[in-house]
């Protein structure tokens, strides 16, 4: 069910079928050592003919000269190898972002998130330079895409369904592909420059990525209530009864006085019932509290939820064997326990993540950790979607590694440190290793009974120790560092092998 890998799935999906091979192969270079692949392999891995994978990487050439990227990017074809040349600090997913803006579907919704008037698929065709049967063929796909999130585009172009999923979508198309307030109309930014200048006089502090999602929720938000669309109760939304309930009462109790102030400024801006804007209210203040903005424990969480928090931390003290620090336990509870509200609460919000997060680090650096985490995703007695597991089990994933080093829980790795340059470069060599590094490793600059691996210049010694070598040039190059890691990880699984077997 867990990948090492978490997929782009649902934005994915309203890209054109071509873009999303090219953003496959992308993404497969960007993962890979050096970003240099076998063209052989590239071809069995995307399962594509030569013919495709010339045209592909012909057209990515271009893409990165049209969305003007030279500066960042170049790819490199050669009758062996694909390279992908990264100039600067960046990574694939800026692709995502162009070619979701080239999408008909996006540029469908987009469309339909800010219309003033009926939606005519034929001048929507007609703008865009293309035939109505080919838009059309793209609305159809659209709809159909759109039914697995349970949302319902009508032939008049208006998003019906489950609100909540049709904000949380839009919200995530308004982040990726960097849609900004402008396109709002003025009574809806003037009720999100209020709301915010109200979040400031709180004791919130969020950082630049929580500002982002809560403006592109809040607008989205905003704009469908001034439309017309109103959100449903919690409960009704969410089906998770008392829960939901109760969540939702503890938020209102805990941010009464600012509660009241967001109902007063949504009644001056929106022509909508009281029991619309107080759900409105509900759910901006749950979004808030999801998002970590509202950090207060007793304001998110209900008792049923703090349960599965203790059950995680119950659990991982039980197959360690070790007492965590009282610290480290009100973390790693926070981190689960806002992390189960947010996939069945707001279960849309888990339901489109779809961050394409490379998680084979952490399975290679914290094994036990990943496994325990599996085993406790997989044991849930709840009605998860694939997104959504691999959502609560990243999470708990980060929790764990964020807060209970190694050392808690596995012995260190014994490394001896010898370089021909003497007792002070060793000194410089173990001190970088020990920053470098959070894998719980003990050094010592001589051979003892313990010493798991042998970090010299010497090409020519240890050869009675059948102890592991990694000979590096003085200083070190990256590809020195590279080959450290990737032996430390082996003895690290090594270890966590030997520990599973007692």
């Amino acid at each position: 069910m867990l990948k090492s890998k978490v997929d782009l799935v649902k934005l994915v999906e309203l890209m054109e079928k071509n873009d999303q091979k090219k953003l496959q192969l992308l993404n497969y270079l960007d993962q890979y050592p050096n970003r240099q692949v076998r063209n052989s392999e590239l071809q069995d891995k995307l399962q594509i003919s030569y013919y495709m994978f010339k045209r592909w990487t012909k057209e990515i050439v271009d893409d990165i000269a049209t969305f003007q990227l030279d500066d960042r990017f170049s790819l490199e074809v050669t009758d062996a190898s694909t390279i992908l040349h990264e100039h600067h600090n960046t990574n694939t997913s800026v692709f995502l972002a162009h070619y979701l803006k080239l999408s008909p579907k996006v540029n469908i919704l987009l469309t339909l998130m800010t219309q003033q008037a009926t939606f005519n698929l034929a001048d929507f065709a007609e703008a865009n330079y293309v035939s109505y049967t080919f838009m059309y063929k793209r609305y159809i796909a659209l709809r159909e895409t759109l039914k697995k999130w349970q949302i319902t585009l009508t032939s008049q172009g208006e998003l019906t369904g489950n609100e909540l999923a049709i904000r949380l979508l839009l919200a995530k198309i308004m982040v990726v592909t960097h849609v900004t307030e402008d396109k709002f109309n003025h009574e809806v930014r003037q009720a999100l420059a209020e709301l915010l200048g109200l979040m400031k006089t709180t004791d919130a502090k969020p950082s630049m990525s929580q500002l982002i999602e809560t403006k592109a929720y809040v607008l989205i938000s905003l704009l469908r209530c001034q439309q017309g669309y109103t959100i449903a109760s919690s409960q009704e939304v969410a089906g998770f009864g008392a829960l939901a309930t109760d969540l939702v009462a503890n938020i209102r109790q805990g941010t009464l006085a600012t509660r009241n102030k967001a109902i007063a400024i949504y009644q001056a801006h929106f022509d909508a019932s009281d029991q619309a804007i107080n759900s409105e209210c509900d759910y901006l203040g749950t979004f808030l509290a999801i998002l970590g903005i509202i950090n207060s424990e007793e304001i998110v969480f209900p008792e049923t939820i703090k349960q599965r928090g203790q059950a995680f931390i119950h659990g991982f003290e039980a197959k360690f064997k070790v007492t965590l620090s009282a610290v480290a336990k009100l973390k790693i509870a926070y981190a689960v326990n806002k992390c189960f509200v947010d996939v069945l609460v707001l279960p849309f919000r888990s339901e489109f993540f779809d961050d394409h997060i490379d998680i084979s680090y952490f399975f290679k650096t914290y094994p036990g950790f990943f496994e325990y985490c599996q085993h406790f995703v997989l044991n849930q007695a709840l009605h998860l979607e694939s997104s959504q597991a691999q959502f609560l089990f990243y999470h708990c994933l980060l929790a764990l590694a964020a807060n209970v080093p190694l050392s808690k829980v596995l012995a260190p790795l014994s490394i001896c440190v010898d370089f021909t340059s003497g007792h002070d470069y060793n000194a410089i060599i173990t001190r970088d290793i020990q920053s470098f590094s959070t894998l719980n490793i003990q050094m010592t600059q001589q051979v003892e009974p313990e010493t798991q691996l042998i970090i010299t210049d010497l090409v020519n010694a240890y050869h009675d120790y059948d102890i592991p070598k990694v000979i590096w040039l003085s200083p070190p190059r990256p590809e020195d560092w590279e080959n450290l890691i990737n032996e430390l990880l082996r003895l690290r699984e090594q270890a966590q092998e030997e520990f599973q077997k007692r």
